[in-house]
C-alpha cells in the first residue's frame, strides 16, 4: 500500500481562475473608462474658453514695469451681447526703485459704444518693490459693437501706462439679428383712351303766320361730336450694359499648418500656398510669427513652436526680386499645456488603480495565471518536481486502478502541472489538463486506469499497463519540452501484492478502479 498526501482545494479548475482574472479585468476596464470620461471632462473645460486675445510685454515701459499674460477670454465663439469677458493681465517691477501707484491703481482700460471704462482697480495708493508683482482678474460685461481692451496703471508724478498698451479689440455681435428686407414688386399701369362723342340735339321753332307776310324758318347748324385724343404710352430705353475689360489675376497666397490645434510647446508645420506668380522670377517667401515685422523664417515650408497660449497671428509675404506680390495671415488657436485640473484628475486614478489593485491582491490571493504556451514564466513554477514512487502491477494483472505514479512537490510554492507531459519508453504519453497543480508539500497521484477524479488524484484513462518495470524509463517535460525528469521505472517502482487499493488520500479515502 501507499499513502497519498494531498491539500484540499489546492488545485484550481480553469472556470474559477478566469472568474478570479474576469474581476480583476472588469474592475481595470471601470477604471479606464472612469479615467478617459474625467480627462474628456478637463480638456473640454480647457477648450471651452475662447482666448480672444493673448499678449506678453517683452520689453517693460519707460517706467520698468513689465507686462505678463495679458489674457482675454470670453465664454462664446464669436463673443455676443451679453457676454462676461474675463481679463487678466500681471505687473511686475523690473526697476532697483520701487513703484508708486496713485489711488487709480491698476486696472483694465476699456473703449467702447458705452463711452470709456476702468475695471477691476486693485493696488491703489500701493508701492510696488523691485521683482513684487501686481496682477488684475476681472469680468466686463460686454455689448453690441466693438470694444477695445488693454492694462493700463496711474503713478506718481504722472507715471503713466502708455494708451492703448497692448490693446485687444474684441467685435460683439447685437442680441437682435438684422431684419431682412423683402422687395415689394411694382406693377407698371396701362392706359386705355375711349373716344367721347357728344351730340347736341337741334330744336326747330314753329312759325305764326300772320296777315302780311310769311316767315320763313331758320335752321340751326348741328355741332360736331369732339373725340378725345387716346394716349400714346412712353416706352422706357434700355440700357446697353458695358462690357467689363479682362484683367489678369492677381496673385493668390495662403497659408496652411498642421496639428490644427497645437498646444505650447508642439512643433507646428507650415506650409505655403501661391498661384498665379510672375514666371521667371525668384519666389521669396517670409513668415512673421510674433508680429515685430521682422522675418523670423524663410521659405515655403518652414516650423515653428510657440511658448504662449491664445490666438497666434502668422504673417506670410511673398515676393520677387521686383517686390511683394502678395501676402496672407493665418491665426492659429495654440492650446494652453495640461491644467492643473487635468494633472490632478491623473494622480488621482492613478492612486484609484494602486488601490485597487491592492485591495484585489489581498481580496484573492490565490489568484493562479493561465497563461498560454507563448507567454508562460518560468519562474511561476516551483522548480521542485519529484516522483516519489510507482505502483507497477504484477504480470497478468490488469486492475489498471492500481497502477500509479505518485509525484510530490517538497518546494515552497504551489507547482503548476499545466501542460505536463508524462512518457513511456513504449510510446504511453498523458498530458495534464489547464489548471492542475501540485501545493507546496503535496502530493499528485497518476491512475493508469480510468477513475473518478478528485482532489490529488487524476486519471490517465489508458486501458492497457503503462509501466514494466524492467529497463524502462519514465521522461516528465513541460510545455516547452524541457525535461523535468528522466528516470529508470526500476529506481521508482513498488510492486502490488494485488490486493491492496491503488491509493487513498490522507483521510484514508480508496482510490477507485473499473
Amino acid at each position: 500500500m501507499f499513502s497519498v498526501r494531498t491539500e484540499t482545494g489546492s488545485v484550481s479548475t480553469d472556470t474559477e481562475r478566469r472568474a478570479r482574472w474576469l474581476t480583476v479585468a472588469s474592475r481595470l476596464v471601470v477604471l479606464v473608462l472612469c479615467c478617459s470620461v474625467l480627462w474628456g471632462v478637463a480638456d473640454a473645460q480647457q477648450q471651452r474658453a475662447n482666448v480672444v486675445c493673448s499678449s506678453q510685454g517683452s520689453d517693460p515701459t519707460d517706467h520698468e514695469l513689465e507686462l505678463g499674460s495679458f489674457l482675454v477670454i470670453a465664454p462664446t465663439d464669436p463673443v455676443r451681447a451679453g457676454d462676461e469677458l474675463r481679463v487678466t493681465f500681471s505687473l511686475r517691477n523690473v526697476d532697483s526703485d520701487p513703484f508708486n501707484f496713485t489711488d487709480e491703481g491698476v486696472f483694465v482700460s476699456t473703449e467702447s459704444p458705452e463711452g470709456d471704462g476702468a475695471y477691476g482697480r486693485t493696488a491703489g495708493g500701493s508701492s510696488l518693490e523691485e521683482g513684487e508683482i501686481v496682477s488684475v482678474d476681472t469680468e466686463i460685461t460686454v455689448s453690441g459693437g466693438t470694444w477695445v481692451l488693454w492694462p493700463a496703471y496711474r503713478g506718481e508724478d504722472d507715471q503713466n501706462s502708455p494708451d492703448l498698451w497692448h490693446a485687444c479689440s474684441v467685435a460683439v455681435e447685437p442680441l437682435t439679428p438684422t431684419p431682412t428686407a423683402t422687395p415689394t414688386p411694382t406693377a407698371t399701369p396701362t392706359a386705355t383712351a375711349t373716344p367721347t362723342a357728344t351730340a347736341t340735339p337741334t330744336e326747330t321753332p314753329t312759325a305764326t303766320p300772320t296777315a302780311t307776310t310769311t316767315p320763313t324758318p331758320t335752321a340751326t347748324p348741328t355741332p360736331t361730336p369732339t373725340e378725345t385724343p387716346t394716349p400714346t404710352p412712353t416706352e422706357t430705353p434700355t440700357a446697353t450694359p458695358t462690357p467689363t475689360p479682362t484683367e489678369t489675376p492677381s496673385p493668390d497666397v495662403s497659408v496652411s499648418f498642421t496639428p490644427e490645434r497645437p498646444t505650447v510647446g508642439d512643433s507646428v508645420t507650415f506650409e505655403a500656398s501661391a498661384t498665379n506668380l510672375p514666371r521667371d522670377r525668384p519666389i521669396t517667401y517670409e513668415w512673421d510669427f510674433d508680429g515685430d515685422g521682422e522675418t523670423d523664417r524663410t521659405g515655403p515650408t518652414v516650423t515653428y513652436t510657440f511658448d504662449a497660449a491664445g490666438p497666434a497671428s502668422v504673417t506670410l509675404t511673398v515676393g520677387t526680386d521686383t517686390g511683394v506680390v502678395g501676402s496672407d495671415e493665418a491665426l492659429v488657436p495654440v492650446r494652453g499645456p495640461i491644467t492643473p485640473f487635468t494633472r490632478l484628475v491623473v494622480a488621482t486614478v492613478g492612486v484609484l488603480i494602486l488601490v485597487l489593485t491592492v485591495q484585489v491582491a489581498i481580496e484573492d490571493p490565490g489568484i493562479e495565471t493561465d497563461w498560454d504556451d507563448t507567454d508562460r514564466d518560468d519562474d511561476s513554477r516551483s522548480d521542485d518536481l519529484l516522483i516519489d514512487r510507482i505502483t507497477v502491477l504484477p504480470s497478468g494483472v490488469r486492475d489498471l486502478g492500481r497502477e500509479t505514479v505518485v509525484f510530490e512537490n517538497p518546494g515552497e510554492r504551489q507547482f503548476d502541472l499545466s501542460g505536463v507531459t508524462v512518457r513511456s519508453d513504449r510510446g504511453h504519453e498523458y498530458t495534464f489538463d489547464w489548471g492542475v497543480g501540485i501545493a507546496p508539500g503535496a502530493s499528485l497521484t497518476l491512475v493508469t486506469g480510468d477513475v473518478p477524479e478528485r482532489p490529488g488524484v487524476v486519471s490517465w484513462g489508458a486501458t492497457e499497463p503503462i509501466w514494466s518495470g524492467e529497463s524502462e524509463r519514465i521522461v516528465v517535460t513541460d510545455v516547452d519540452g524541457v525535461t523535468l525528469v528522466d528516470a529508470a521505472v526500476s529506481e521508482l517502482a513498488e510492486d502490488t501484492d494485488g490486493t491492496t487499493d491503488s491509493g487513498a488520500n490522507e483521510g484514508g479515502g480508496p482510490v477507485d478502479s473499473d
